[in-house]
């Protein structure tokens, strides 16, 4: 069975007669191990992570595993039914196999668990050339070997039927979602607050680039080499809903590009010296040694949102912030300059800037605007009324004065 454990970094030293020895420090990371044997790259994941952090999301892995072993399959070969059967059993059954009238965890803790898993498997995808990971296996005849395996599961995968098994428990009444008051269109000053108090040029170059329609995962995607400064744009290597390969052209303002510019100064080349021979080939890229070692690669999903969420709070906005909050923001804003006349854009353009496959996703955006002119036009109408009453009540009372005179 997997379990979790812990285990420190070892150092290299020479001694008097120049021979090398490997000695202990007391750098603690946890790693997953396979009867007593820890396994990579799980492990490897873990280790880029705060220690009290990689505890909680090596318990999720741990668990997982221990669920694909009673299949007798390897967490490379994860297929969807595997990832539905999983969210299923913790879902809806208890330890002994009996099903539950209610949901046996939170939906809050479902989400953990799914958060966990896409990032998991988001480093697979991301970190590894071409989805291929070498592991190694160890038989009595052959000892340890090194297997480069494929990895089946797309991370984007895990997310959508993650989603699809937590949306009938909810549409069921078995498992209840807390009302959240999610932020659809930013405020000038809450824009500003957060920009102020996210820490680091990455981040607040990050947070720019969401306010432009971006996803998150299409901004983490961005590669050097697409990143135009003089045309003023920079192409997204991965896009929900678009074949690999097909990418979309995104135009950021002055703003972003300074921003851009101080990050890759201050933040990125310094961290590329310290990588050494380490390349990234992606424009935003991790920055913080662990133990005294640096991972340069890809910066990760959860890092960010870590520090937009934090930079939210010392903000003191009280409605939830999401990454997904400054693409939200884009869409409602130029909505509204649509109805307003301040901009002429067709349908089919606003599909283009959001690289959406179809308006259909609009939906939300388009309810919102509508129901923002709606209640502007009752405002509208109170106000006159009010307006109108006010005249009449004040007539009455000039008529009330004439005649006791």
């Amino acid at each position: 069975m997997f379990h979790l454990r812990d285990a420190c970094v070892s150092k290299k030293v020479k001694n008097k007669n120049k021979k090398i020895s490997f000695v202990p420090t007391n750098n603690i990371y946890k790693c997953i191990c396979e009867d007593e044997i820890p396994i990579y790259p799980p492990s490897k994941w873990l280790k880029s992570k705060p220690i009290s952090t990689a505890k909680t999301y090596g318990t999720t892995l741990v668990r997982f595993f221990n669920f694909l072993k009673t299949r007798r399959k390897p967490y490379w070969k994860a297929t969807r039914k595997d990832f539905r059967d999983f969210f299923t059993l913790i879902t809806e059954y208890d330890e002994d196999g009996d099903s539950l009238e209610e949901a046996a965890i939170q939906y809050e803790t479902a989400e953990s668990y799914k958060t966990v898993l896409i990032g998991f498997y988001r480093f697979l995808n991301q970190y590894y050339d071409n989805d291929i990971v070498r592991v190694y296996e160890h038989t009595e005849k052959t000892g340890w070997l090194g297997v480069d395996v494929k990895i089946t599961t797309r991370w984007n995968d895990v997310e959508v039927v993650v989603d699809e098994v937590l949306n009938e428990l909810v549409h069921s009444g078995k498992m209840k979602v807390s009302d959240k008051d999610y932020i659809l269109e930013y405020k000038e000053e809450e824009i500003a607050a957060i920009y102020l108090n996210i820490r680091g040029s990455r981040n607040r170059a990050i947070f720019l680039c969401t306010l432009h329609g971006m996803r998150i995962d299409e901004v983490l995607s961005i590669k050097i080499k697409d990143y135009d400064t003089k045309k003023g744009s920079v192409k997204p290597s991965r896009s929900k809903g678009r074949k690999q390969g097909k990418t979309r052209e995104v135009i950021i303002d002055s703003e972003t590009l300074n921003q851009i510019e101080i990050y890759l100064q201050d933040e990125r080349k310094s961290a590329e010296k310290r990588a050494k021979s380490q390349k990234c080939e992606y424009m935003f890229v991790n920055t913080r040694a662990v133990h005294d070692v640096l991972n340069f690669i890809q910066y990760p999903y959860g890092s960010f949102r870590s520090s937009l969420l934090l930079a939210a709070r010392r903000a003191g906005i009280v409605k939830d912030v999401r990454t997904h909050s400054g693409r939200s923001h884009r869409a409602t804003t130029l909505l509204k300059m649509m109805t307003n006349g301040e901009i002429k854009m067709s349908d089919e353009q606003f599909r283009l800037v959001f690289g959406w496959m179809s308006m259909n996703a609009s939906i939300p955006y388009v309810e919102h605007e509508n129901k923002r002119v709606a209640d502007e036009i009752v405002i509208d109408i109170h106000d006159k009324r009010t307006k109108k009453l006010n005249e009449l009540k004040a007539l009455k009372k000039l008529e009330e004065f004439k005649k006791s005179k």
